[in-house]
């Protein structure tokens, strides 16, 4: 899951690889391929616990001064997500709570506000357009995973996260509704907090079926001890679930004091080998994007 956050040097650790993504201004895009969906009436109550007990354990083991709680709040123009958009050219709010254990484990909670660009879509109902209505407007990510050390320059983590819709998502099929919710498996290797790189694999993306592999190579630079440059490409072989393959890439600017960090990045994104009559998401643009971060 997921640039992502932005490299969180708020909460003084690097997570970037592990959330979602920072990212910008752009027109409008035709809305993406129509996808089944569901809504998913117990998210909020499942969410709310799932962060109860996820405080809870973090209180009860605050005391290892090896172990670390840390809390990311995050406004960014736009949500970029593996060459696309998951806020139609709209800004966003985000969130994420983390807790690192000393024995490398470590779990936490991403939140973001979301926008498909559904809403321009239309259903036909009784031979009328009916717009499609209950959309998802938000994205959960609860995540869990193990890091740990291979030398003195060398770490690697292995993580699990699972995206998660509040409503409904897409228009699907003769309006037959299934759920978006997904799961994705990744692993990095990272040397020297410098160059990250990171394999992931995606299990029913957005409820369109199949598995397909996302490949990341994320570099950084500090320029002082305040500003860092960082560059990232990736690619997405997501053609049989979401109708093309996506080759990605940025490269910006971060600035880091004390709880706050902003981010400036230009994006860019190209889809290749299209699906017969697909049309999935439209790529990026050239695109700049201006994130800032409060961390704890």
């Amino acid at each position: 899951m997921i640039s992502r956050l932005v490299f969180d040097k708020t909460c003084n650790k690097d997570r970037s690889l592990m959330l979602p993504s920072l990212n910008s201004i752009q027109q409008k895009r035709r809305p993406p391929f129509p996808v089944n969906s569901t809504s998913s009436q117990p998210i909020y109550g499942t969410v709310f616990l799932m962060a109860v007990g996820f405080l809870a354990s973090v209180h009860a083991t605050q005391a290892d001064s090896k172990s670390k709680f840390s809390a990311t709040a995050t406004f960014v123009t736009e949500y970029i997500w593996h060459g696309y958009s998951k806020s139609d050219g709209h800004p966003v709010f985000q969130a994420n709570l983390d807790y690192h254990h000393s024995s490398g484990f470590f779990g936490g909670l991403w939140f973001s506000q979301v926008d498909f660009g559904d809403d321009r879509l239309v259903k036909l109902e009784n031979g009328l357009q009916i717009k499609f209505k209950h959309l998802s407007e938000f994205e959960f990510i609860p995540y869990f995973g193990y890091t740990f050390s291979i030398s003195d320059d060398w770490q690697a983590d292995v993580q699990w996260s699972r995206y998660i819709y509040n409503s409904q998502f897409f228009i699907g099929v003769n309006n037959v509704s299934q759920s978006a919710d997904y799961n994705e498996f990744s692993g990095t290797i990272n040397f020297r907090d410098m160059l990250t790189a990171r394999i992931g694999v995606t299990d029913n993306g957005y409820g369109r079926g199949g598995i397909y592999p996302v490949y990341e190579l994320i570099g950084r630079y500090p320029i002082t001890d305040l500003f860092e440059f960082s560059t990232k490409v990736g690619y997405v072989r997501s053609k049989q679930a979401l109708d093309f393959n996506y080759l990605y890439w940025d490269a910006g600017v971060g600035f880091y004091y004390r709880n706050l960090a902003l981010d400036f990045r230009y994006t860019q994104s190209t889809r290749s080998y299209q699906k017969d009559n697909g049309n999935g998401f439209d790529s990026i643009k050239p695109t700049f994007v201006f994130s800032i971060s409060l961390g704890y």
